[in-house]
């Protein structure tokens, strides 16, 4: 788990020392000095203590190592748990504690230099022997994304030498951080209401779950002959039709298309990223705190064995570990990432939308993605989230505002 690297050469001097041992040795046995000899003992001593503890330096020291995740949101703190197990009878005194993560977290404390994308920590730290100790690191997330923690070392002072010691740790370290976006409001959202035929039980409706029979009521004229229950009719000896629940459909396809603007001259994805990705945020939030189902896709290329042209996908659900499961996708967008045409992903998940589920669409379209989604529209309903003098503002998607707004 952890490799030693020595700041200085421990062989060339041991192999100096060992000898002048020898040739002390030999001087005080010709000439006899007892003086010589209770020198080159206690050398002898200095010698094999060295050795000793300089083979257990990358041994006895472990560090834990489960996986965990830690999320927040921009602005959260938190503290990083790092704990040591010291089993050797000596202690790592003065040390300095080091590693570096992405720039999505800071400390104030512990931050030795600040890169564009990579931040270096350094922590003094003292490790007690035959014990376990705690070291915890305050930090404090500063803008979307997933931190890992890599080039972790220990630098001590060697307890038989004049110099510094290092061990690295050459493990991969399972800790990571997934900074959400933070939601940004969406002005209009209430016209997400909409009825639609689904599973969501109603006593007003335009759709029946024909699966769930709640009873039975007089024939009326207009009733489908399918509907008559004819075990009741021969009972009461009048025509009886049977009654079934209303259910609506409540839920709803989030599509992002985080594809670079026409207008954009250079980026793998929109200069805009951000803001779609806390639109997003929100309107999964909103759907959370009303019980409303949704999905999500966007058009991030992902390359798996079964789909190499595949696209990020959330399918439906309405749960908290559900709204975890968004956020943390939103999370992992990376902002140089691969995407997928819009219009190709609309058409390799049109049968996962539904006729009936309300699609919101966040970012621009072009002419081919408006194509696909006019003809969607005369099924189901359609919006999009637009930026109005600064505002974001869901809409009623329109073919002659899908080329211009986003």
């Amino acid at each position: 788990m952890w490799k030693k690297g020595v700041t200085f050469n421990p062989s060339v001097n041991m192999d100096f020392l060992l000898i002048g041992l020898v040739f002390l040795l030999v001087g005080g046995m010709i000439f006899k000095w007892t003086i010589l000899l209770a020198f080159v003992l206690l050398l002898s001593g200095y010698f094999l203590l060295h050795s000793f503890y300089d083979r257990q330096l990358d041994k006895k020291l472990s560090m834990n190592n489960e996986r965990k995740t830690i999320r927040l949101f921009p602005q959260d703190e938190t503290e990083l748990p790092f704990i040591f197990a010291n089993n050797a009878v000596f202690p790592y005194l003065n040390g300095v504690f080091r590693f570096q993560s992405g720039s999505s977290i800071t400390s104030v404390d512990y931050l030795h230099s600040k890169g564009r994308y990579i931040h270096t920590y350094e922590i003094p730290l003292t490790i007690a022997a035959k014990g376990r100790t705690k070291l915890q690191v305050p930090v404090q997330a500063q803008k979307r994304g997933v931190v890992t923690l890599r080039n972790i070392s220990f630098t001590f002072a060697h307890l038989t030498s004049f110099h510094s010691a290092e061990l690295t740790y050459d493990a991969f370290y399972p800790l990571e951080i997934l900074i959400y976006p933070e939601p940004r409001q969406v002005a209009g959202i209430e016209k997400l209401v909409k009825m639609n035929e689904g599973t969501a039980v109603t006593n007003m409706a335009m759709f029946e779950n024909i699966q769930n029979r709640i009873g039975v009521r007089d024939y009326q004229p207009g009733d489908p002959f399918y509907r008559i229950n004819w075990k009741a009719t021969a009972k009461t000896q009048e025509l009886q039709t049977n009654v079934f629940e209303k259910v609506v459909d409540r839920s709803y396809v989030f599509m992002i298309n985080i594809a670079p603007e026409p207008s954009s001259i250079y980026g793998s994805t929109s200069s805009r990223l951000e803001d779609l990705l806390a639109y997003t945020a929100y309107l999964c939030q909103y759907a959370y705190k009303n019980n409303l189902p949704f999905s999500m896709y966007i058009n991030a290329r992902t390359f798996s064995e079964t789909d190499r042209n595949g696209c990020v996908k959330l399918l439906e659900g309405e749960d908290r570990v559900h709204y975890m499961q968004a956020l943390d996708m939103l999370a992992r967008i990376h902002t140089q990432g691969m995407v997928l045409p819009f219009e190709q992903m609309l058409m390799s998940n049109s049968s996962q939308s539904g006729r009936s589920k309300t699609i919101v669409i966040v970012g621009h379209t072009d002419n081919q993605s408006s194509d696909i989604l006019t003809a969607w529209a005369c099924q189901t309903g359609i919006y999009q989230v637009n930026v109005r003098d600064g505002t974001p503002v869901l809409e009623r998607f329109l073919v002659k505002e899908a080329v211009t707004n986003g």
